[in-house]
């Protein structure tokens, strides 16, 4: 379980017209100090069913994530909790 930041979703229809799943773009270390290389990295992307998508809406949004704990190629999402509007440059909150 890991806080990550979300920038956007893009849904992904079947052959039936009907959305299954969604592709997620994230960040894993959202609180960054070097703006540029902020713009020069590309997110991450993991795809989810869609049911466990119902809370994904706020973007950029701070979100719990809970990756699957089998051995799979591709990461597999097993829940998603809001948890904050994200904010791209705010700063790291556990350095003392």
């Amino acid at each position: 379980m890991a806080e990550y930041l979300v920038l956007k979703t893009e849904e992904m229809i079947d052959e039936n017209n009907t959305v299954r799943e969604r592709v997620i773009y994230y960040y894993e270390h959202y609180t960054l100090f070097n703006e540029m290389l902020f713009r020069e990295t590309e997110p991450k992307t993991v795809a989810a069913p869609i049911e466990i998508c119902i809370d994904l809406d706020v973007f950029p949004g701070i979100y719990e994530f809970v990756f699957s704990e089998e051995e799979e190629e591709q990461p597999c999402l097993t829940s998603i909790r809001f948890i904050k509007p994200g904010d791209m440059w705010e700063e790291d909150q556990t350095k003392d």
